[in-house]
């Protein structure tokens, strides 16, 4: 008897220390591709973040984020939630200034709770497969989501909406499986159509994109009344999420309706909803990923299968038919819907549920009762040695892009800024500068923190908005003319040369730049100055 009891506790302490694992390999790996990309200020990471950080600041001080078109106010409450509970006792303005002071370590803080809050999400679920399907490969397989796909693990360490849809589509897995449970029974239902409606308003809250995986609870909830529960648990969920936001819902309703009408990004191009022309070759690329095809491969398998098998009167597992049908649907229209504008970040909620497909199919082909109990050893057999596969293929993925941050970031620091300190700088998008960063974060949050800025980048530091094409300070407008007369020399630094390369042409036309300090990643263009720093004569 007590060998038995010492056996079942060591056996529990092997599955909890396995559950374990996971989201602590997840943790490191994330903080090692963030060392790796370098400060969030640098060109290719400064988008979204320092957005998301002043928003944070904004709700920190109980006013209105700037940024709401994704809308992606979760992440602004939950780095204002952060930022308070690091400063309790702070005023509204002594919390800014502290976050301005230094706002890489407060991001890095904001990164910290988001990647404590996806580790926290992938334990729970990790547990919650174990407790419900009994399998700890099952469950370690739904724990590998973030490691299916490089996109997924390039965002997880950002401050940005994707990072918080991990948790979200794991959430929604987890509740999916655990409506394989109770679904016929009506009292369960009605909690799960709440408990679906509260996941689904937070996603959409968090971001726009995400909405066609959550079609997928519309399959499962059984009648009308329970779609009629999960829509008005949705709406009311998505209104709680969203409300710091709500004084710019006219603003995003416009966007909105733009993005879905038109067929560019961000409601540009023609009216028309689609560009014909590219649209067929968008679907193809975004849908050409593995982690996309696979699942709507079982999907497709399953489909097939139960429609032979009903021909012939035989029973098939009806809950995971209709998960699968809805896990394909959703999924279809998620690469739909992204193809618009093709981004792969985009997709990181799709991606995150290709667990939940493997292990619905596994669920369907096991309850076609088809073999014997050695049929469904070798099963586990064949989804353990899955997990090594993408284990050994994701350790290899995981160096390269390690690798490919490192060179970004080293790219990034040949050209230092600082040489240039006697020059006017200007920096256009995206650009690897300190104070960069502060003008744009300021610019989309609704430009009220224009003084906090000014007095934290120099004076000689400007920006160029390519959207409104338009050269400014952290105050407002600046003419091109008088910087260029009164500066000794002139430094521009950025990653989109042509609509700066268009502004100069109009309003500096006889002026010459010099582009041979640019980077392969960036366009430097000088004057007066050489790549060292060293002044010039004047012709």
């Amino acid at each position: 008897m007590s060998s038995a009891i010492l056996s079942r506790v060591r056996g529990g302490g092997a599955a909890a220390a396995a559950l374990l694992a996971l989201p602590a390999v997840f943790v490191a790996v994330s903080l090692a591709l963030r060392q790796a990309g370098g400060a969030f200020w640098e060109w290719h990471i400064v988008d979204p973040s320092y957005f998301y950080l002043f928003d944070s600041v904004h709700i920190a001080r109980f006013t209105s984020p700037g940024q709401s078109f994704h809308p992606g106010t979760p992440v602004q409450i939950l780095g204002a939630l952060a930022l308070r509970l690091a400063y309790p006792l702070s005023s509204g303005a002594e919390l800014a200034a502290r976050v301005f002071d230094d706002p890489e370590a407060h991001l890095r803080l904001l990164s910290n709770v988001l990647l404590g809050l996806n580790a926290v999400a992938l334990l729970i679920a990790g547990a919650a497969v174990r407790a419900h399907q009994g399998s700890l490969a099952l469950a370690l397989l739904m724990q590998a989501g973030p490691f299916l796909s490089m996109v997924i693990l390039k965002n997880a360490y950002h401050v940005r909406p994707e990072s918080l849809l991990i948790a979200t589509a794991l959430a929604l897995s987890v509740l999916v499986l655990a409506a394989g449970r109770t679904w016929s029974r009506d009292g369960d239902a009605r909690k799960l159509a709440i408990a679906f409606g509260a996941v689904a308003g937070f996603g959409v809250a968090t971001k726009l994109t995400a909405a066609p995986v959550f079609l997928l609870p519309l399959f499962l909830l059984g009648g009308a009344r329970g779609i009629a529960v999960y829509a008005v648990a949705a709406a009311a969920a998505f209104v709680v999420f969203t409300a710091p936001a709500l004084p710019n819902f006219g603003r995003v309703l416009d966007f909105t309706i733009a993005v879905l009408s038109r067929s560019g990004a961000y409601g540009g191009g023609s009216e028309f909803v689609i560009d014909t022309a590219a649209y067929p070759r968008a679907v193809l690329s975004v849908a050409s990923r593995p982690i996309v095809h696979l699942q709507i491969v079982f999907g497709a398998a399953a489909l097939a299968i139960a429609a032979w098998r009903r021909r012939r009167g035989l029973a098939v597992p009806v809950f995971e038919l209709r998960a699968l049908a809805g896990l394909t649907l959703a999924i279809a229209l998620q690469v739909l819907a992204v193809a618009k504008q093709p981004t792969a970040n985009y997709m990181v909620p799709a991606y995150m549920l290709a667990p939940l497909s493997v292990i619905l199919f596994i669920r369907f082909v096991a309850g076609l009762g088809l073999g014997d109990a050695g049929l469904r050893r070798r099963a586990a057999v064949a989804v353990a040695v899955l997990l090594a596969a993408v284990a050994a293929a994701q350790t290899f993925a995981v160096r390269r892009q390690y690798v490919e941050l490192a060179g970004k970031r080293a790219e990034a620091q040949r050209v230092d800024n600082g040489r240039f300190a006697a020059c006017a700088r200007v920096y256009f998008f995206p650009a690897s500068s300190a104070s960069f960063a502060l003008f744009l974060g300021n610019w989309w949050t609704g430009s009220r923190q224009g003084e906090a800025v000014a007095r934290r980048v120099p004076a000689n530091d400007l920006w160029f908005e390519q959207n409104i094409m338009d050269l400014r300070d952290a105050r407002g407008s600046r003419d091109l003319g008088r910087v260029l007369a009164g500066a000794p020399c002139v430094f521009l630094r950025g990653g989109h040369p042509d609509p700066i390369g268009a502004f100069l042409a109009r309003h500096a036309p006889g002026v010459a730049f010099a582009r041979s300090c640019s980077t392969r990643e960036e366009t430097v263009l000088t004057r007066g100055v050489d790549c060292t720093g060293r002044l010039m004569p004047k012709n």
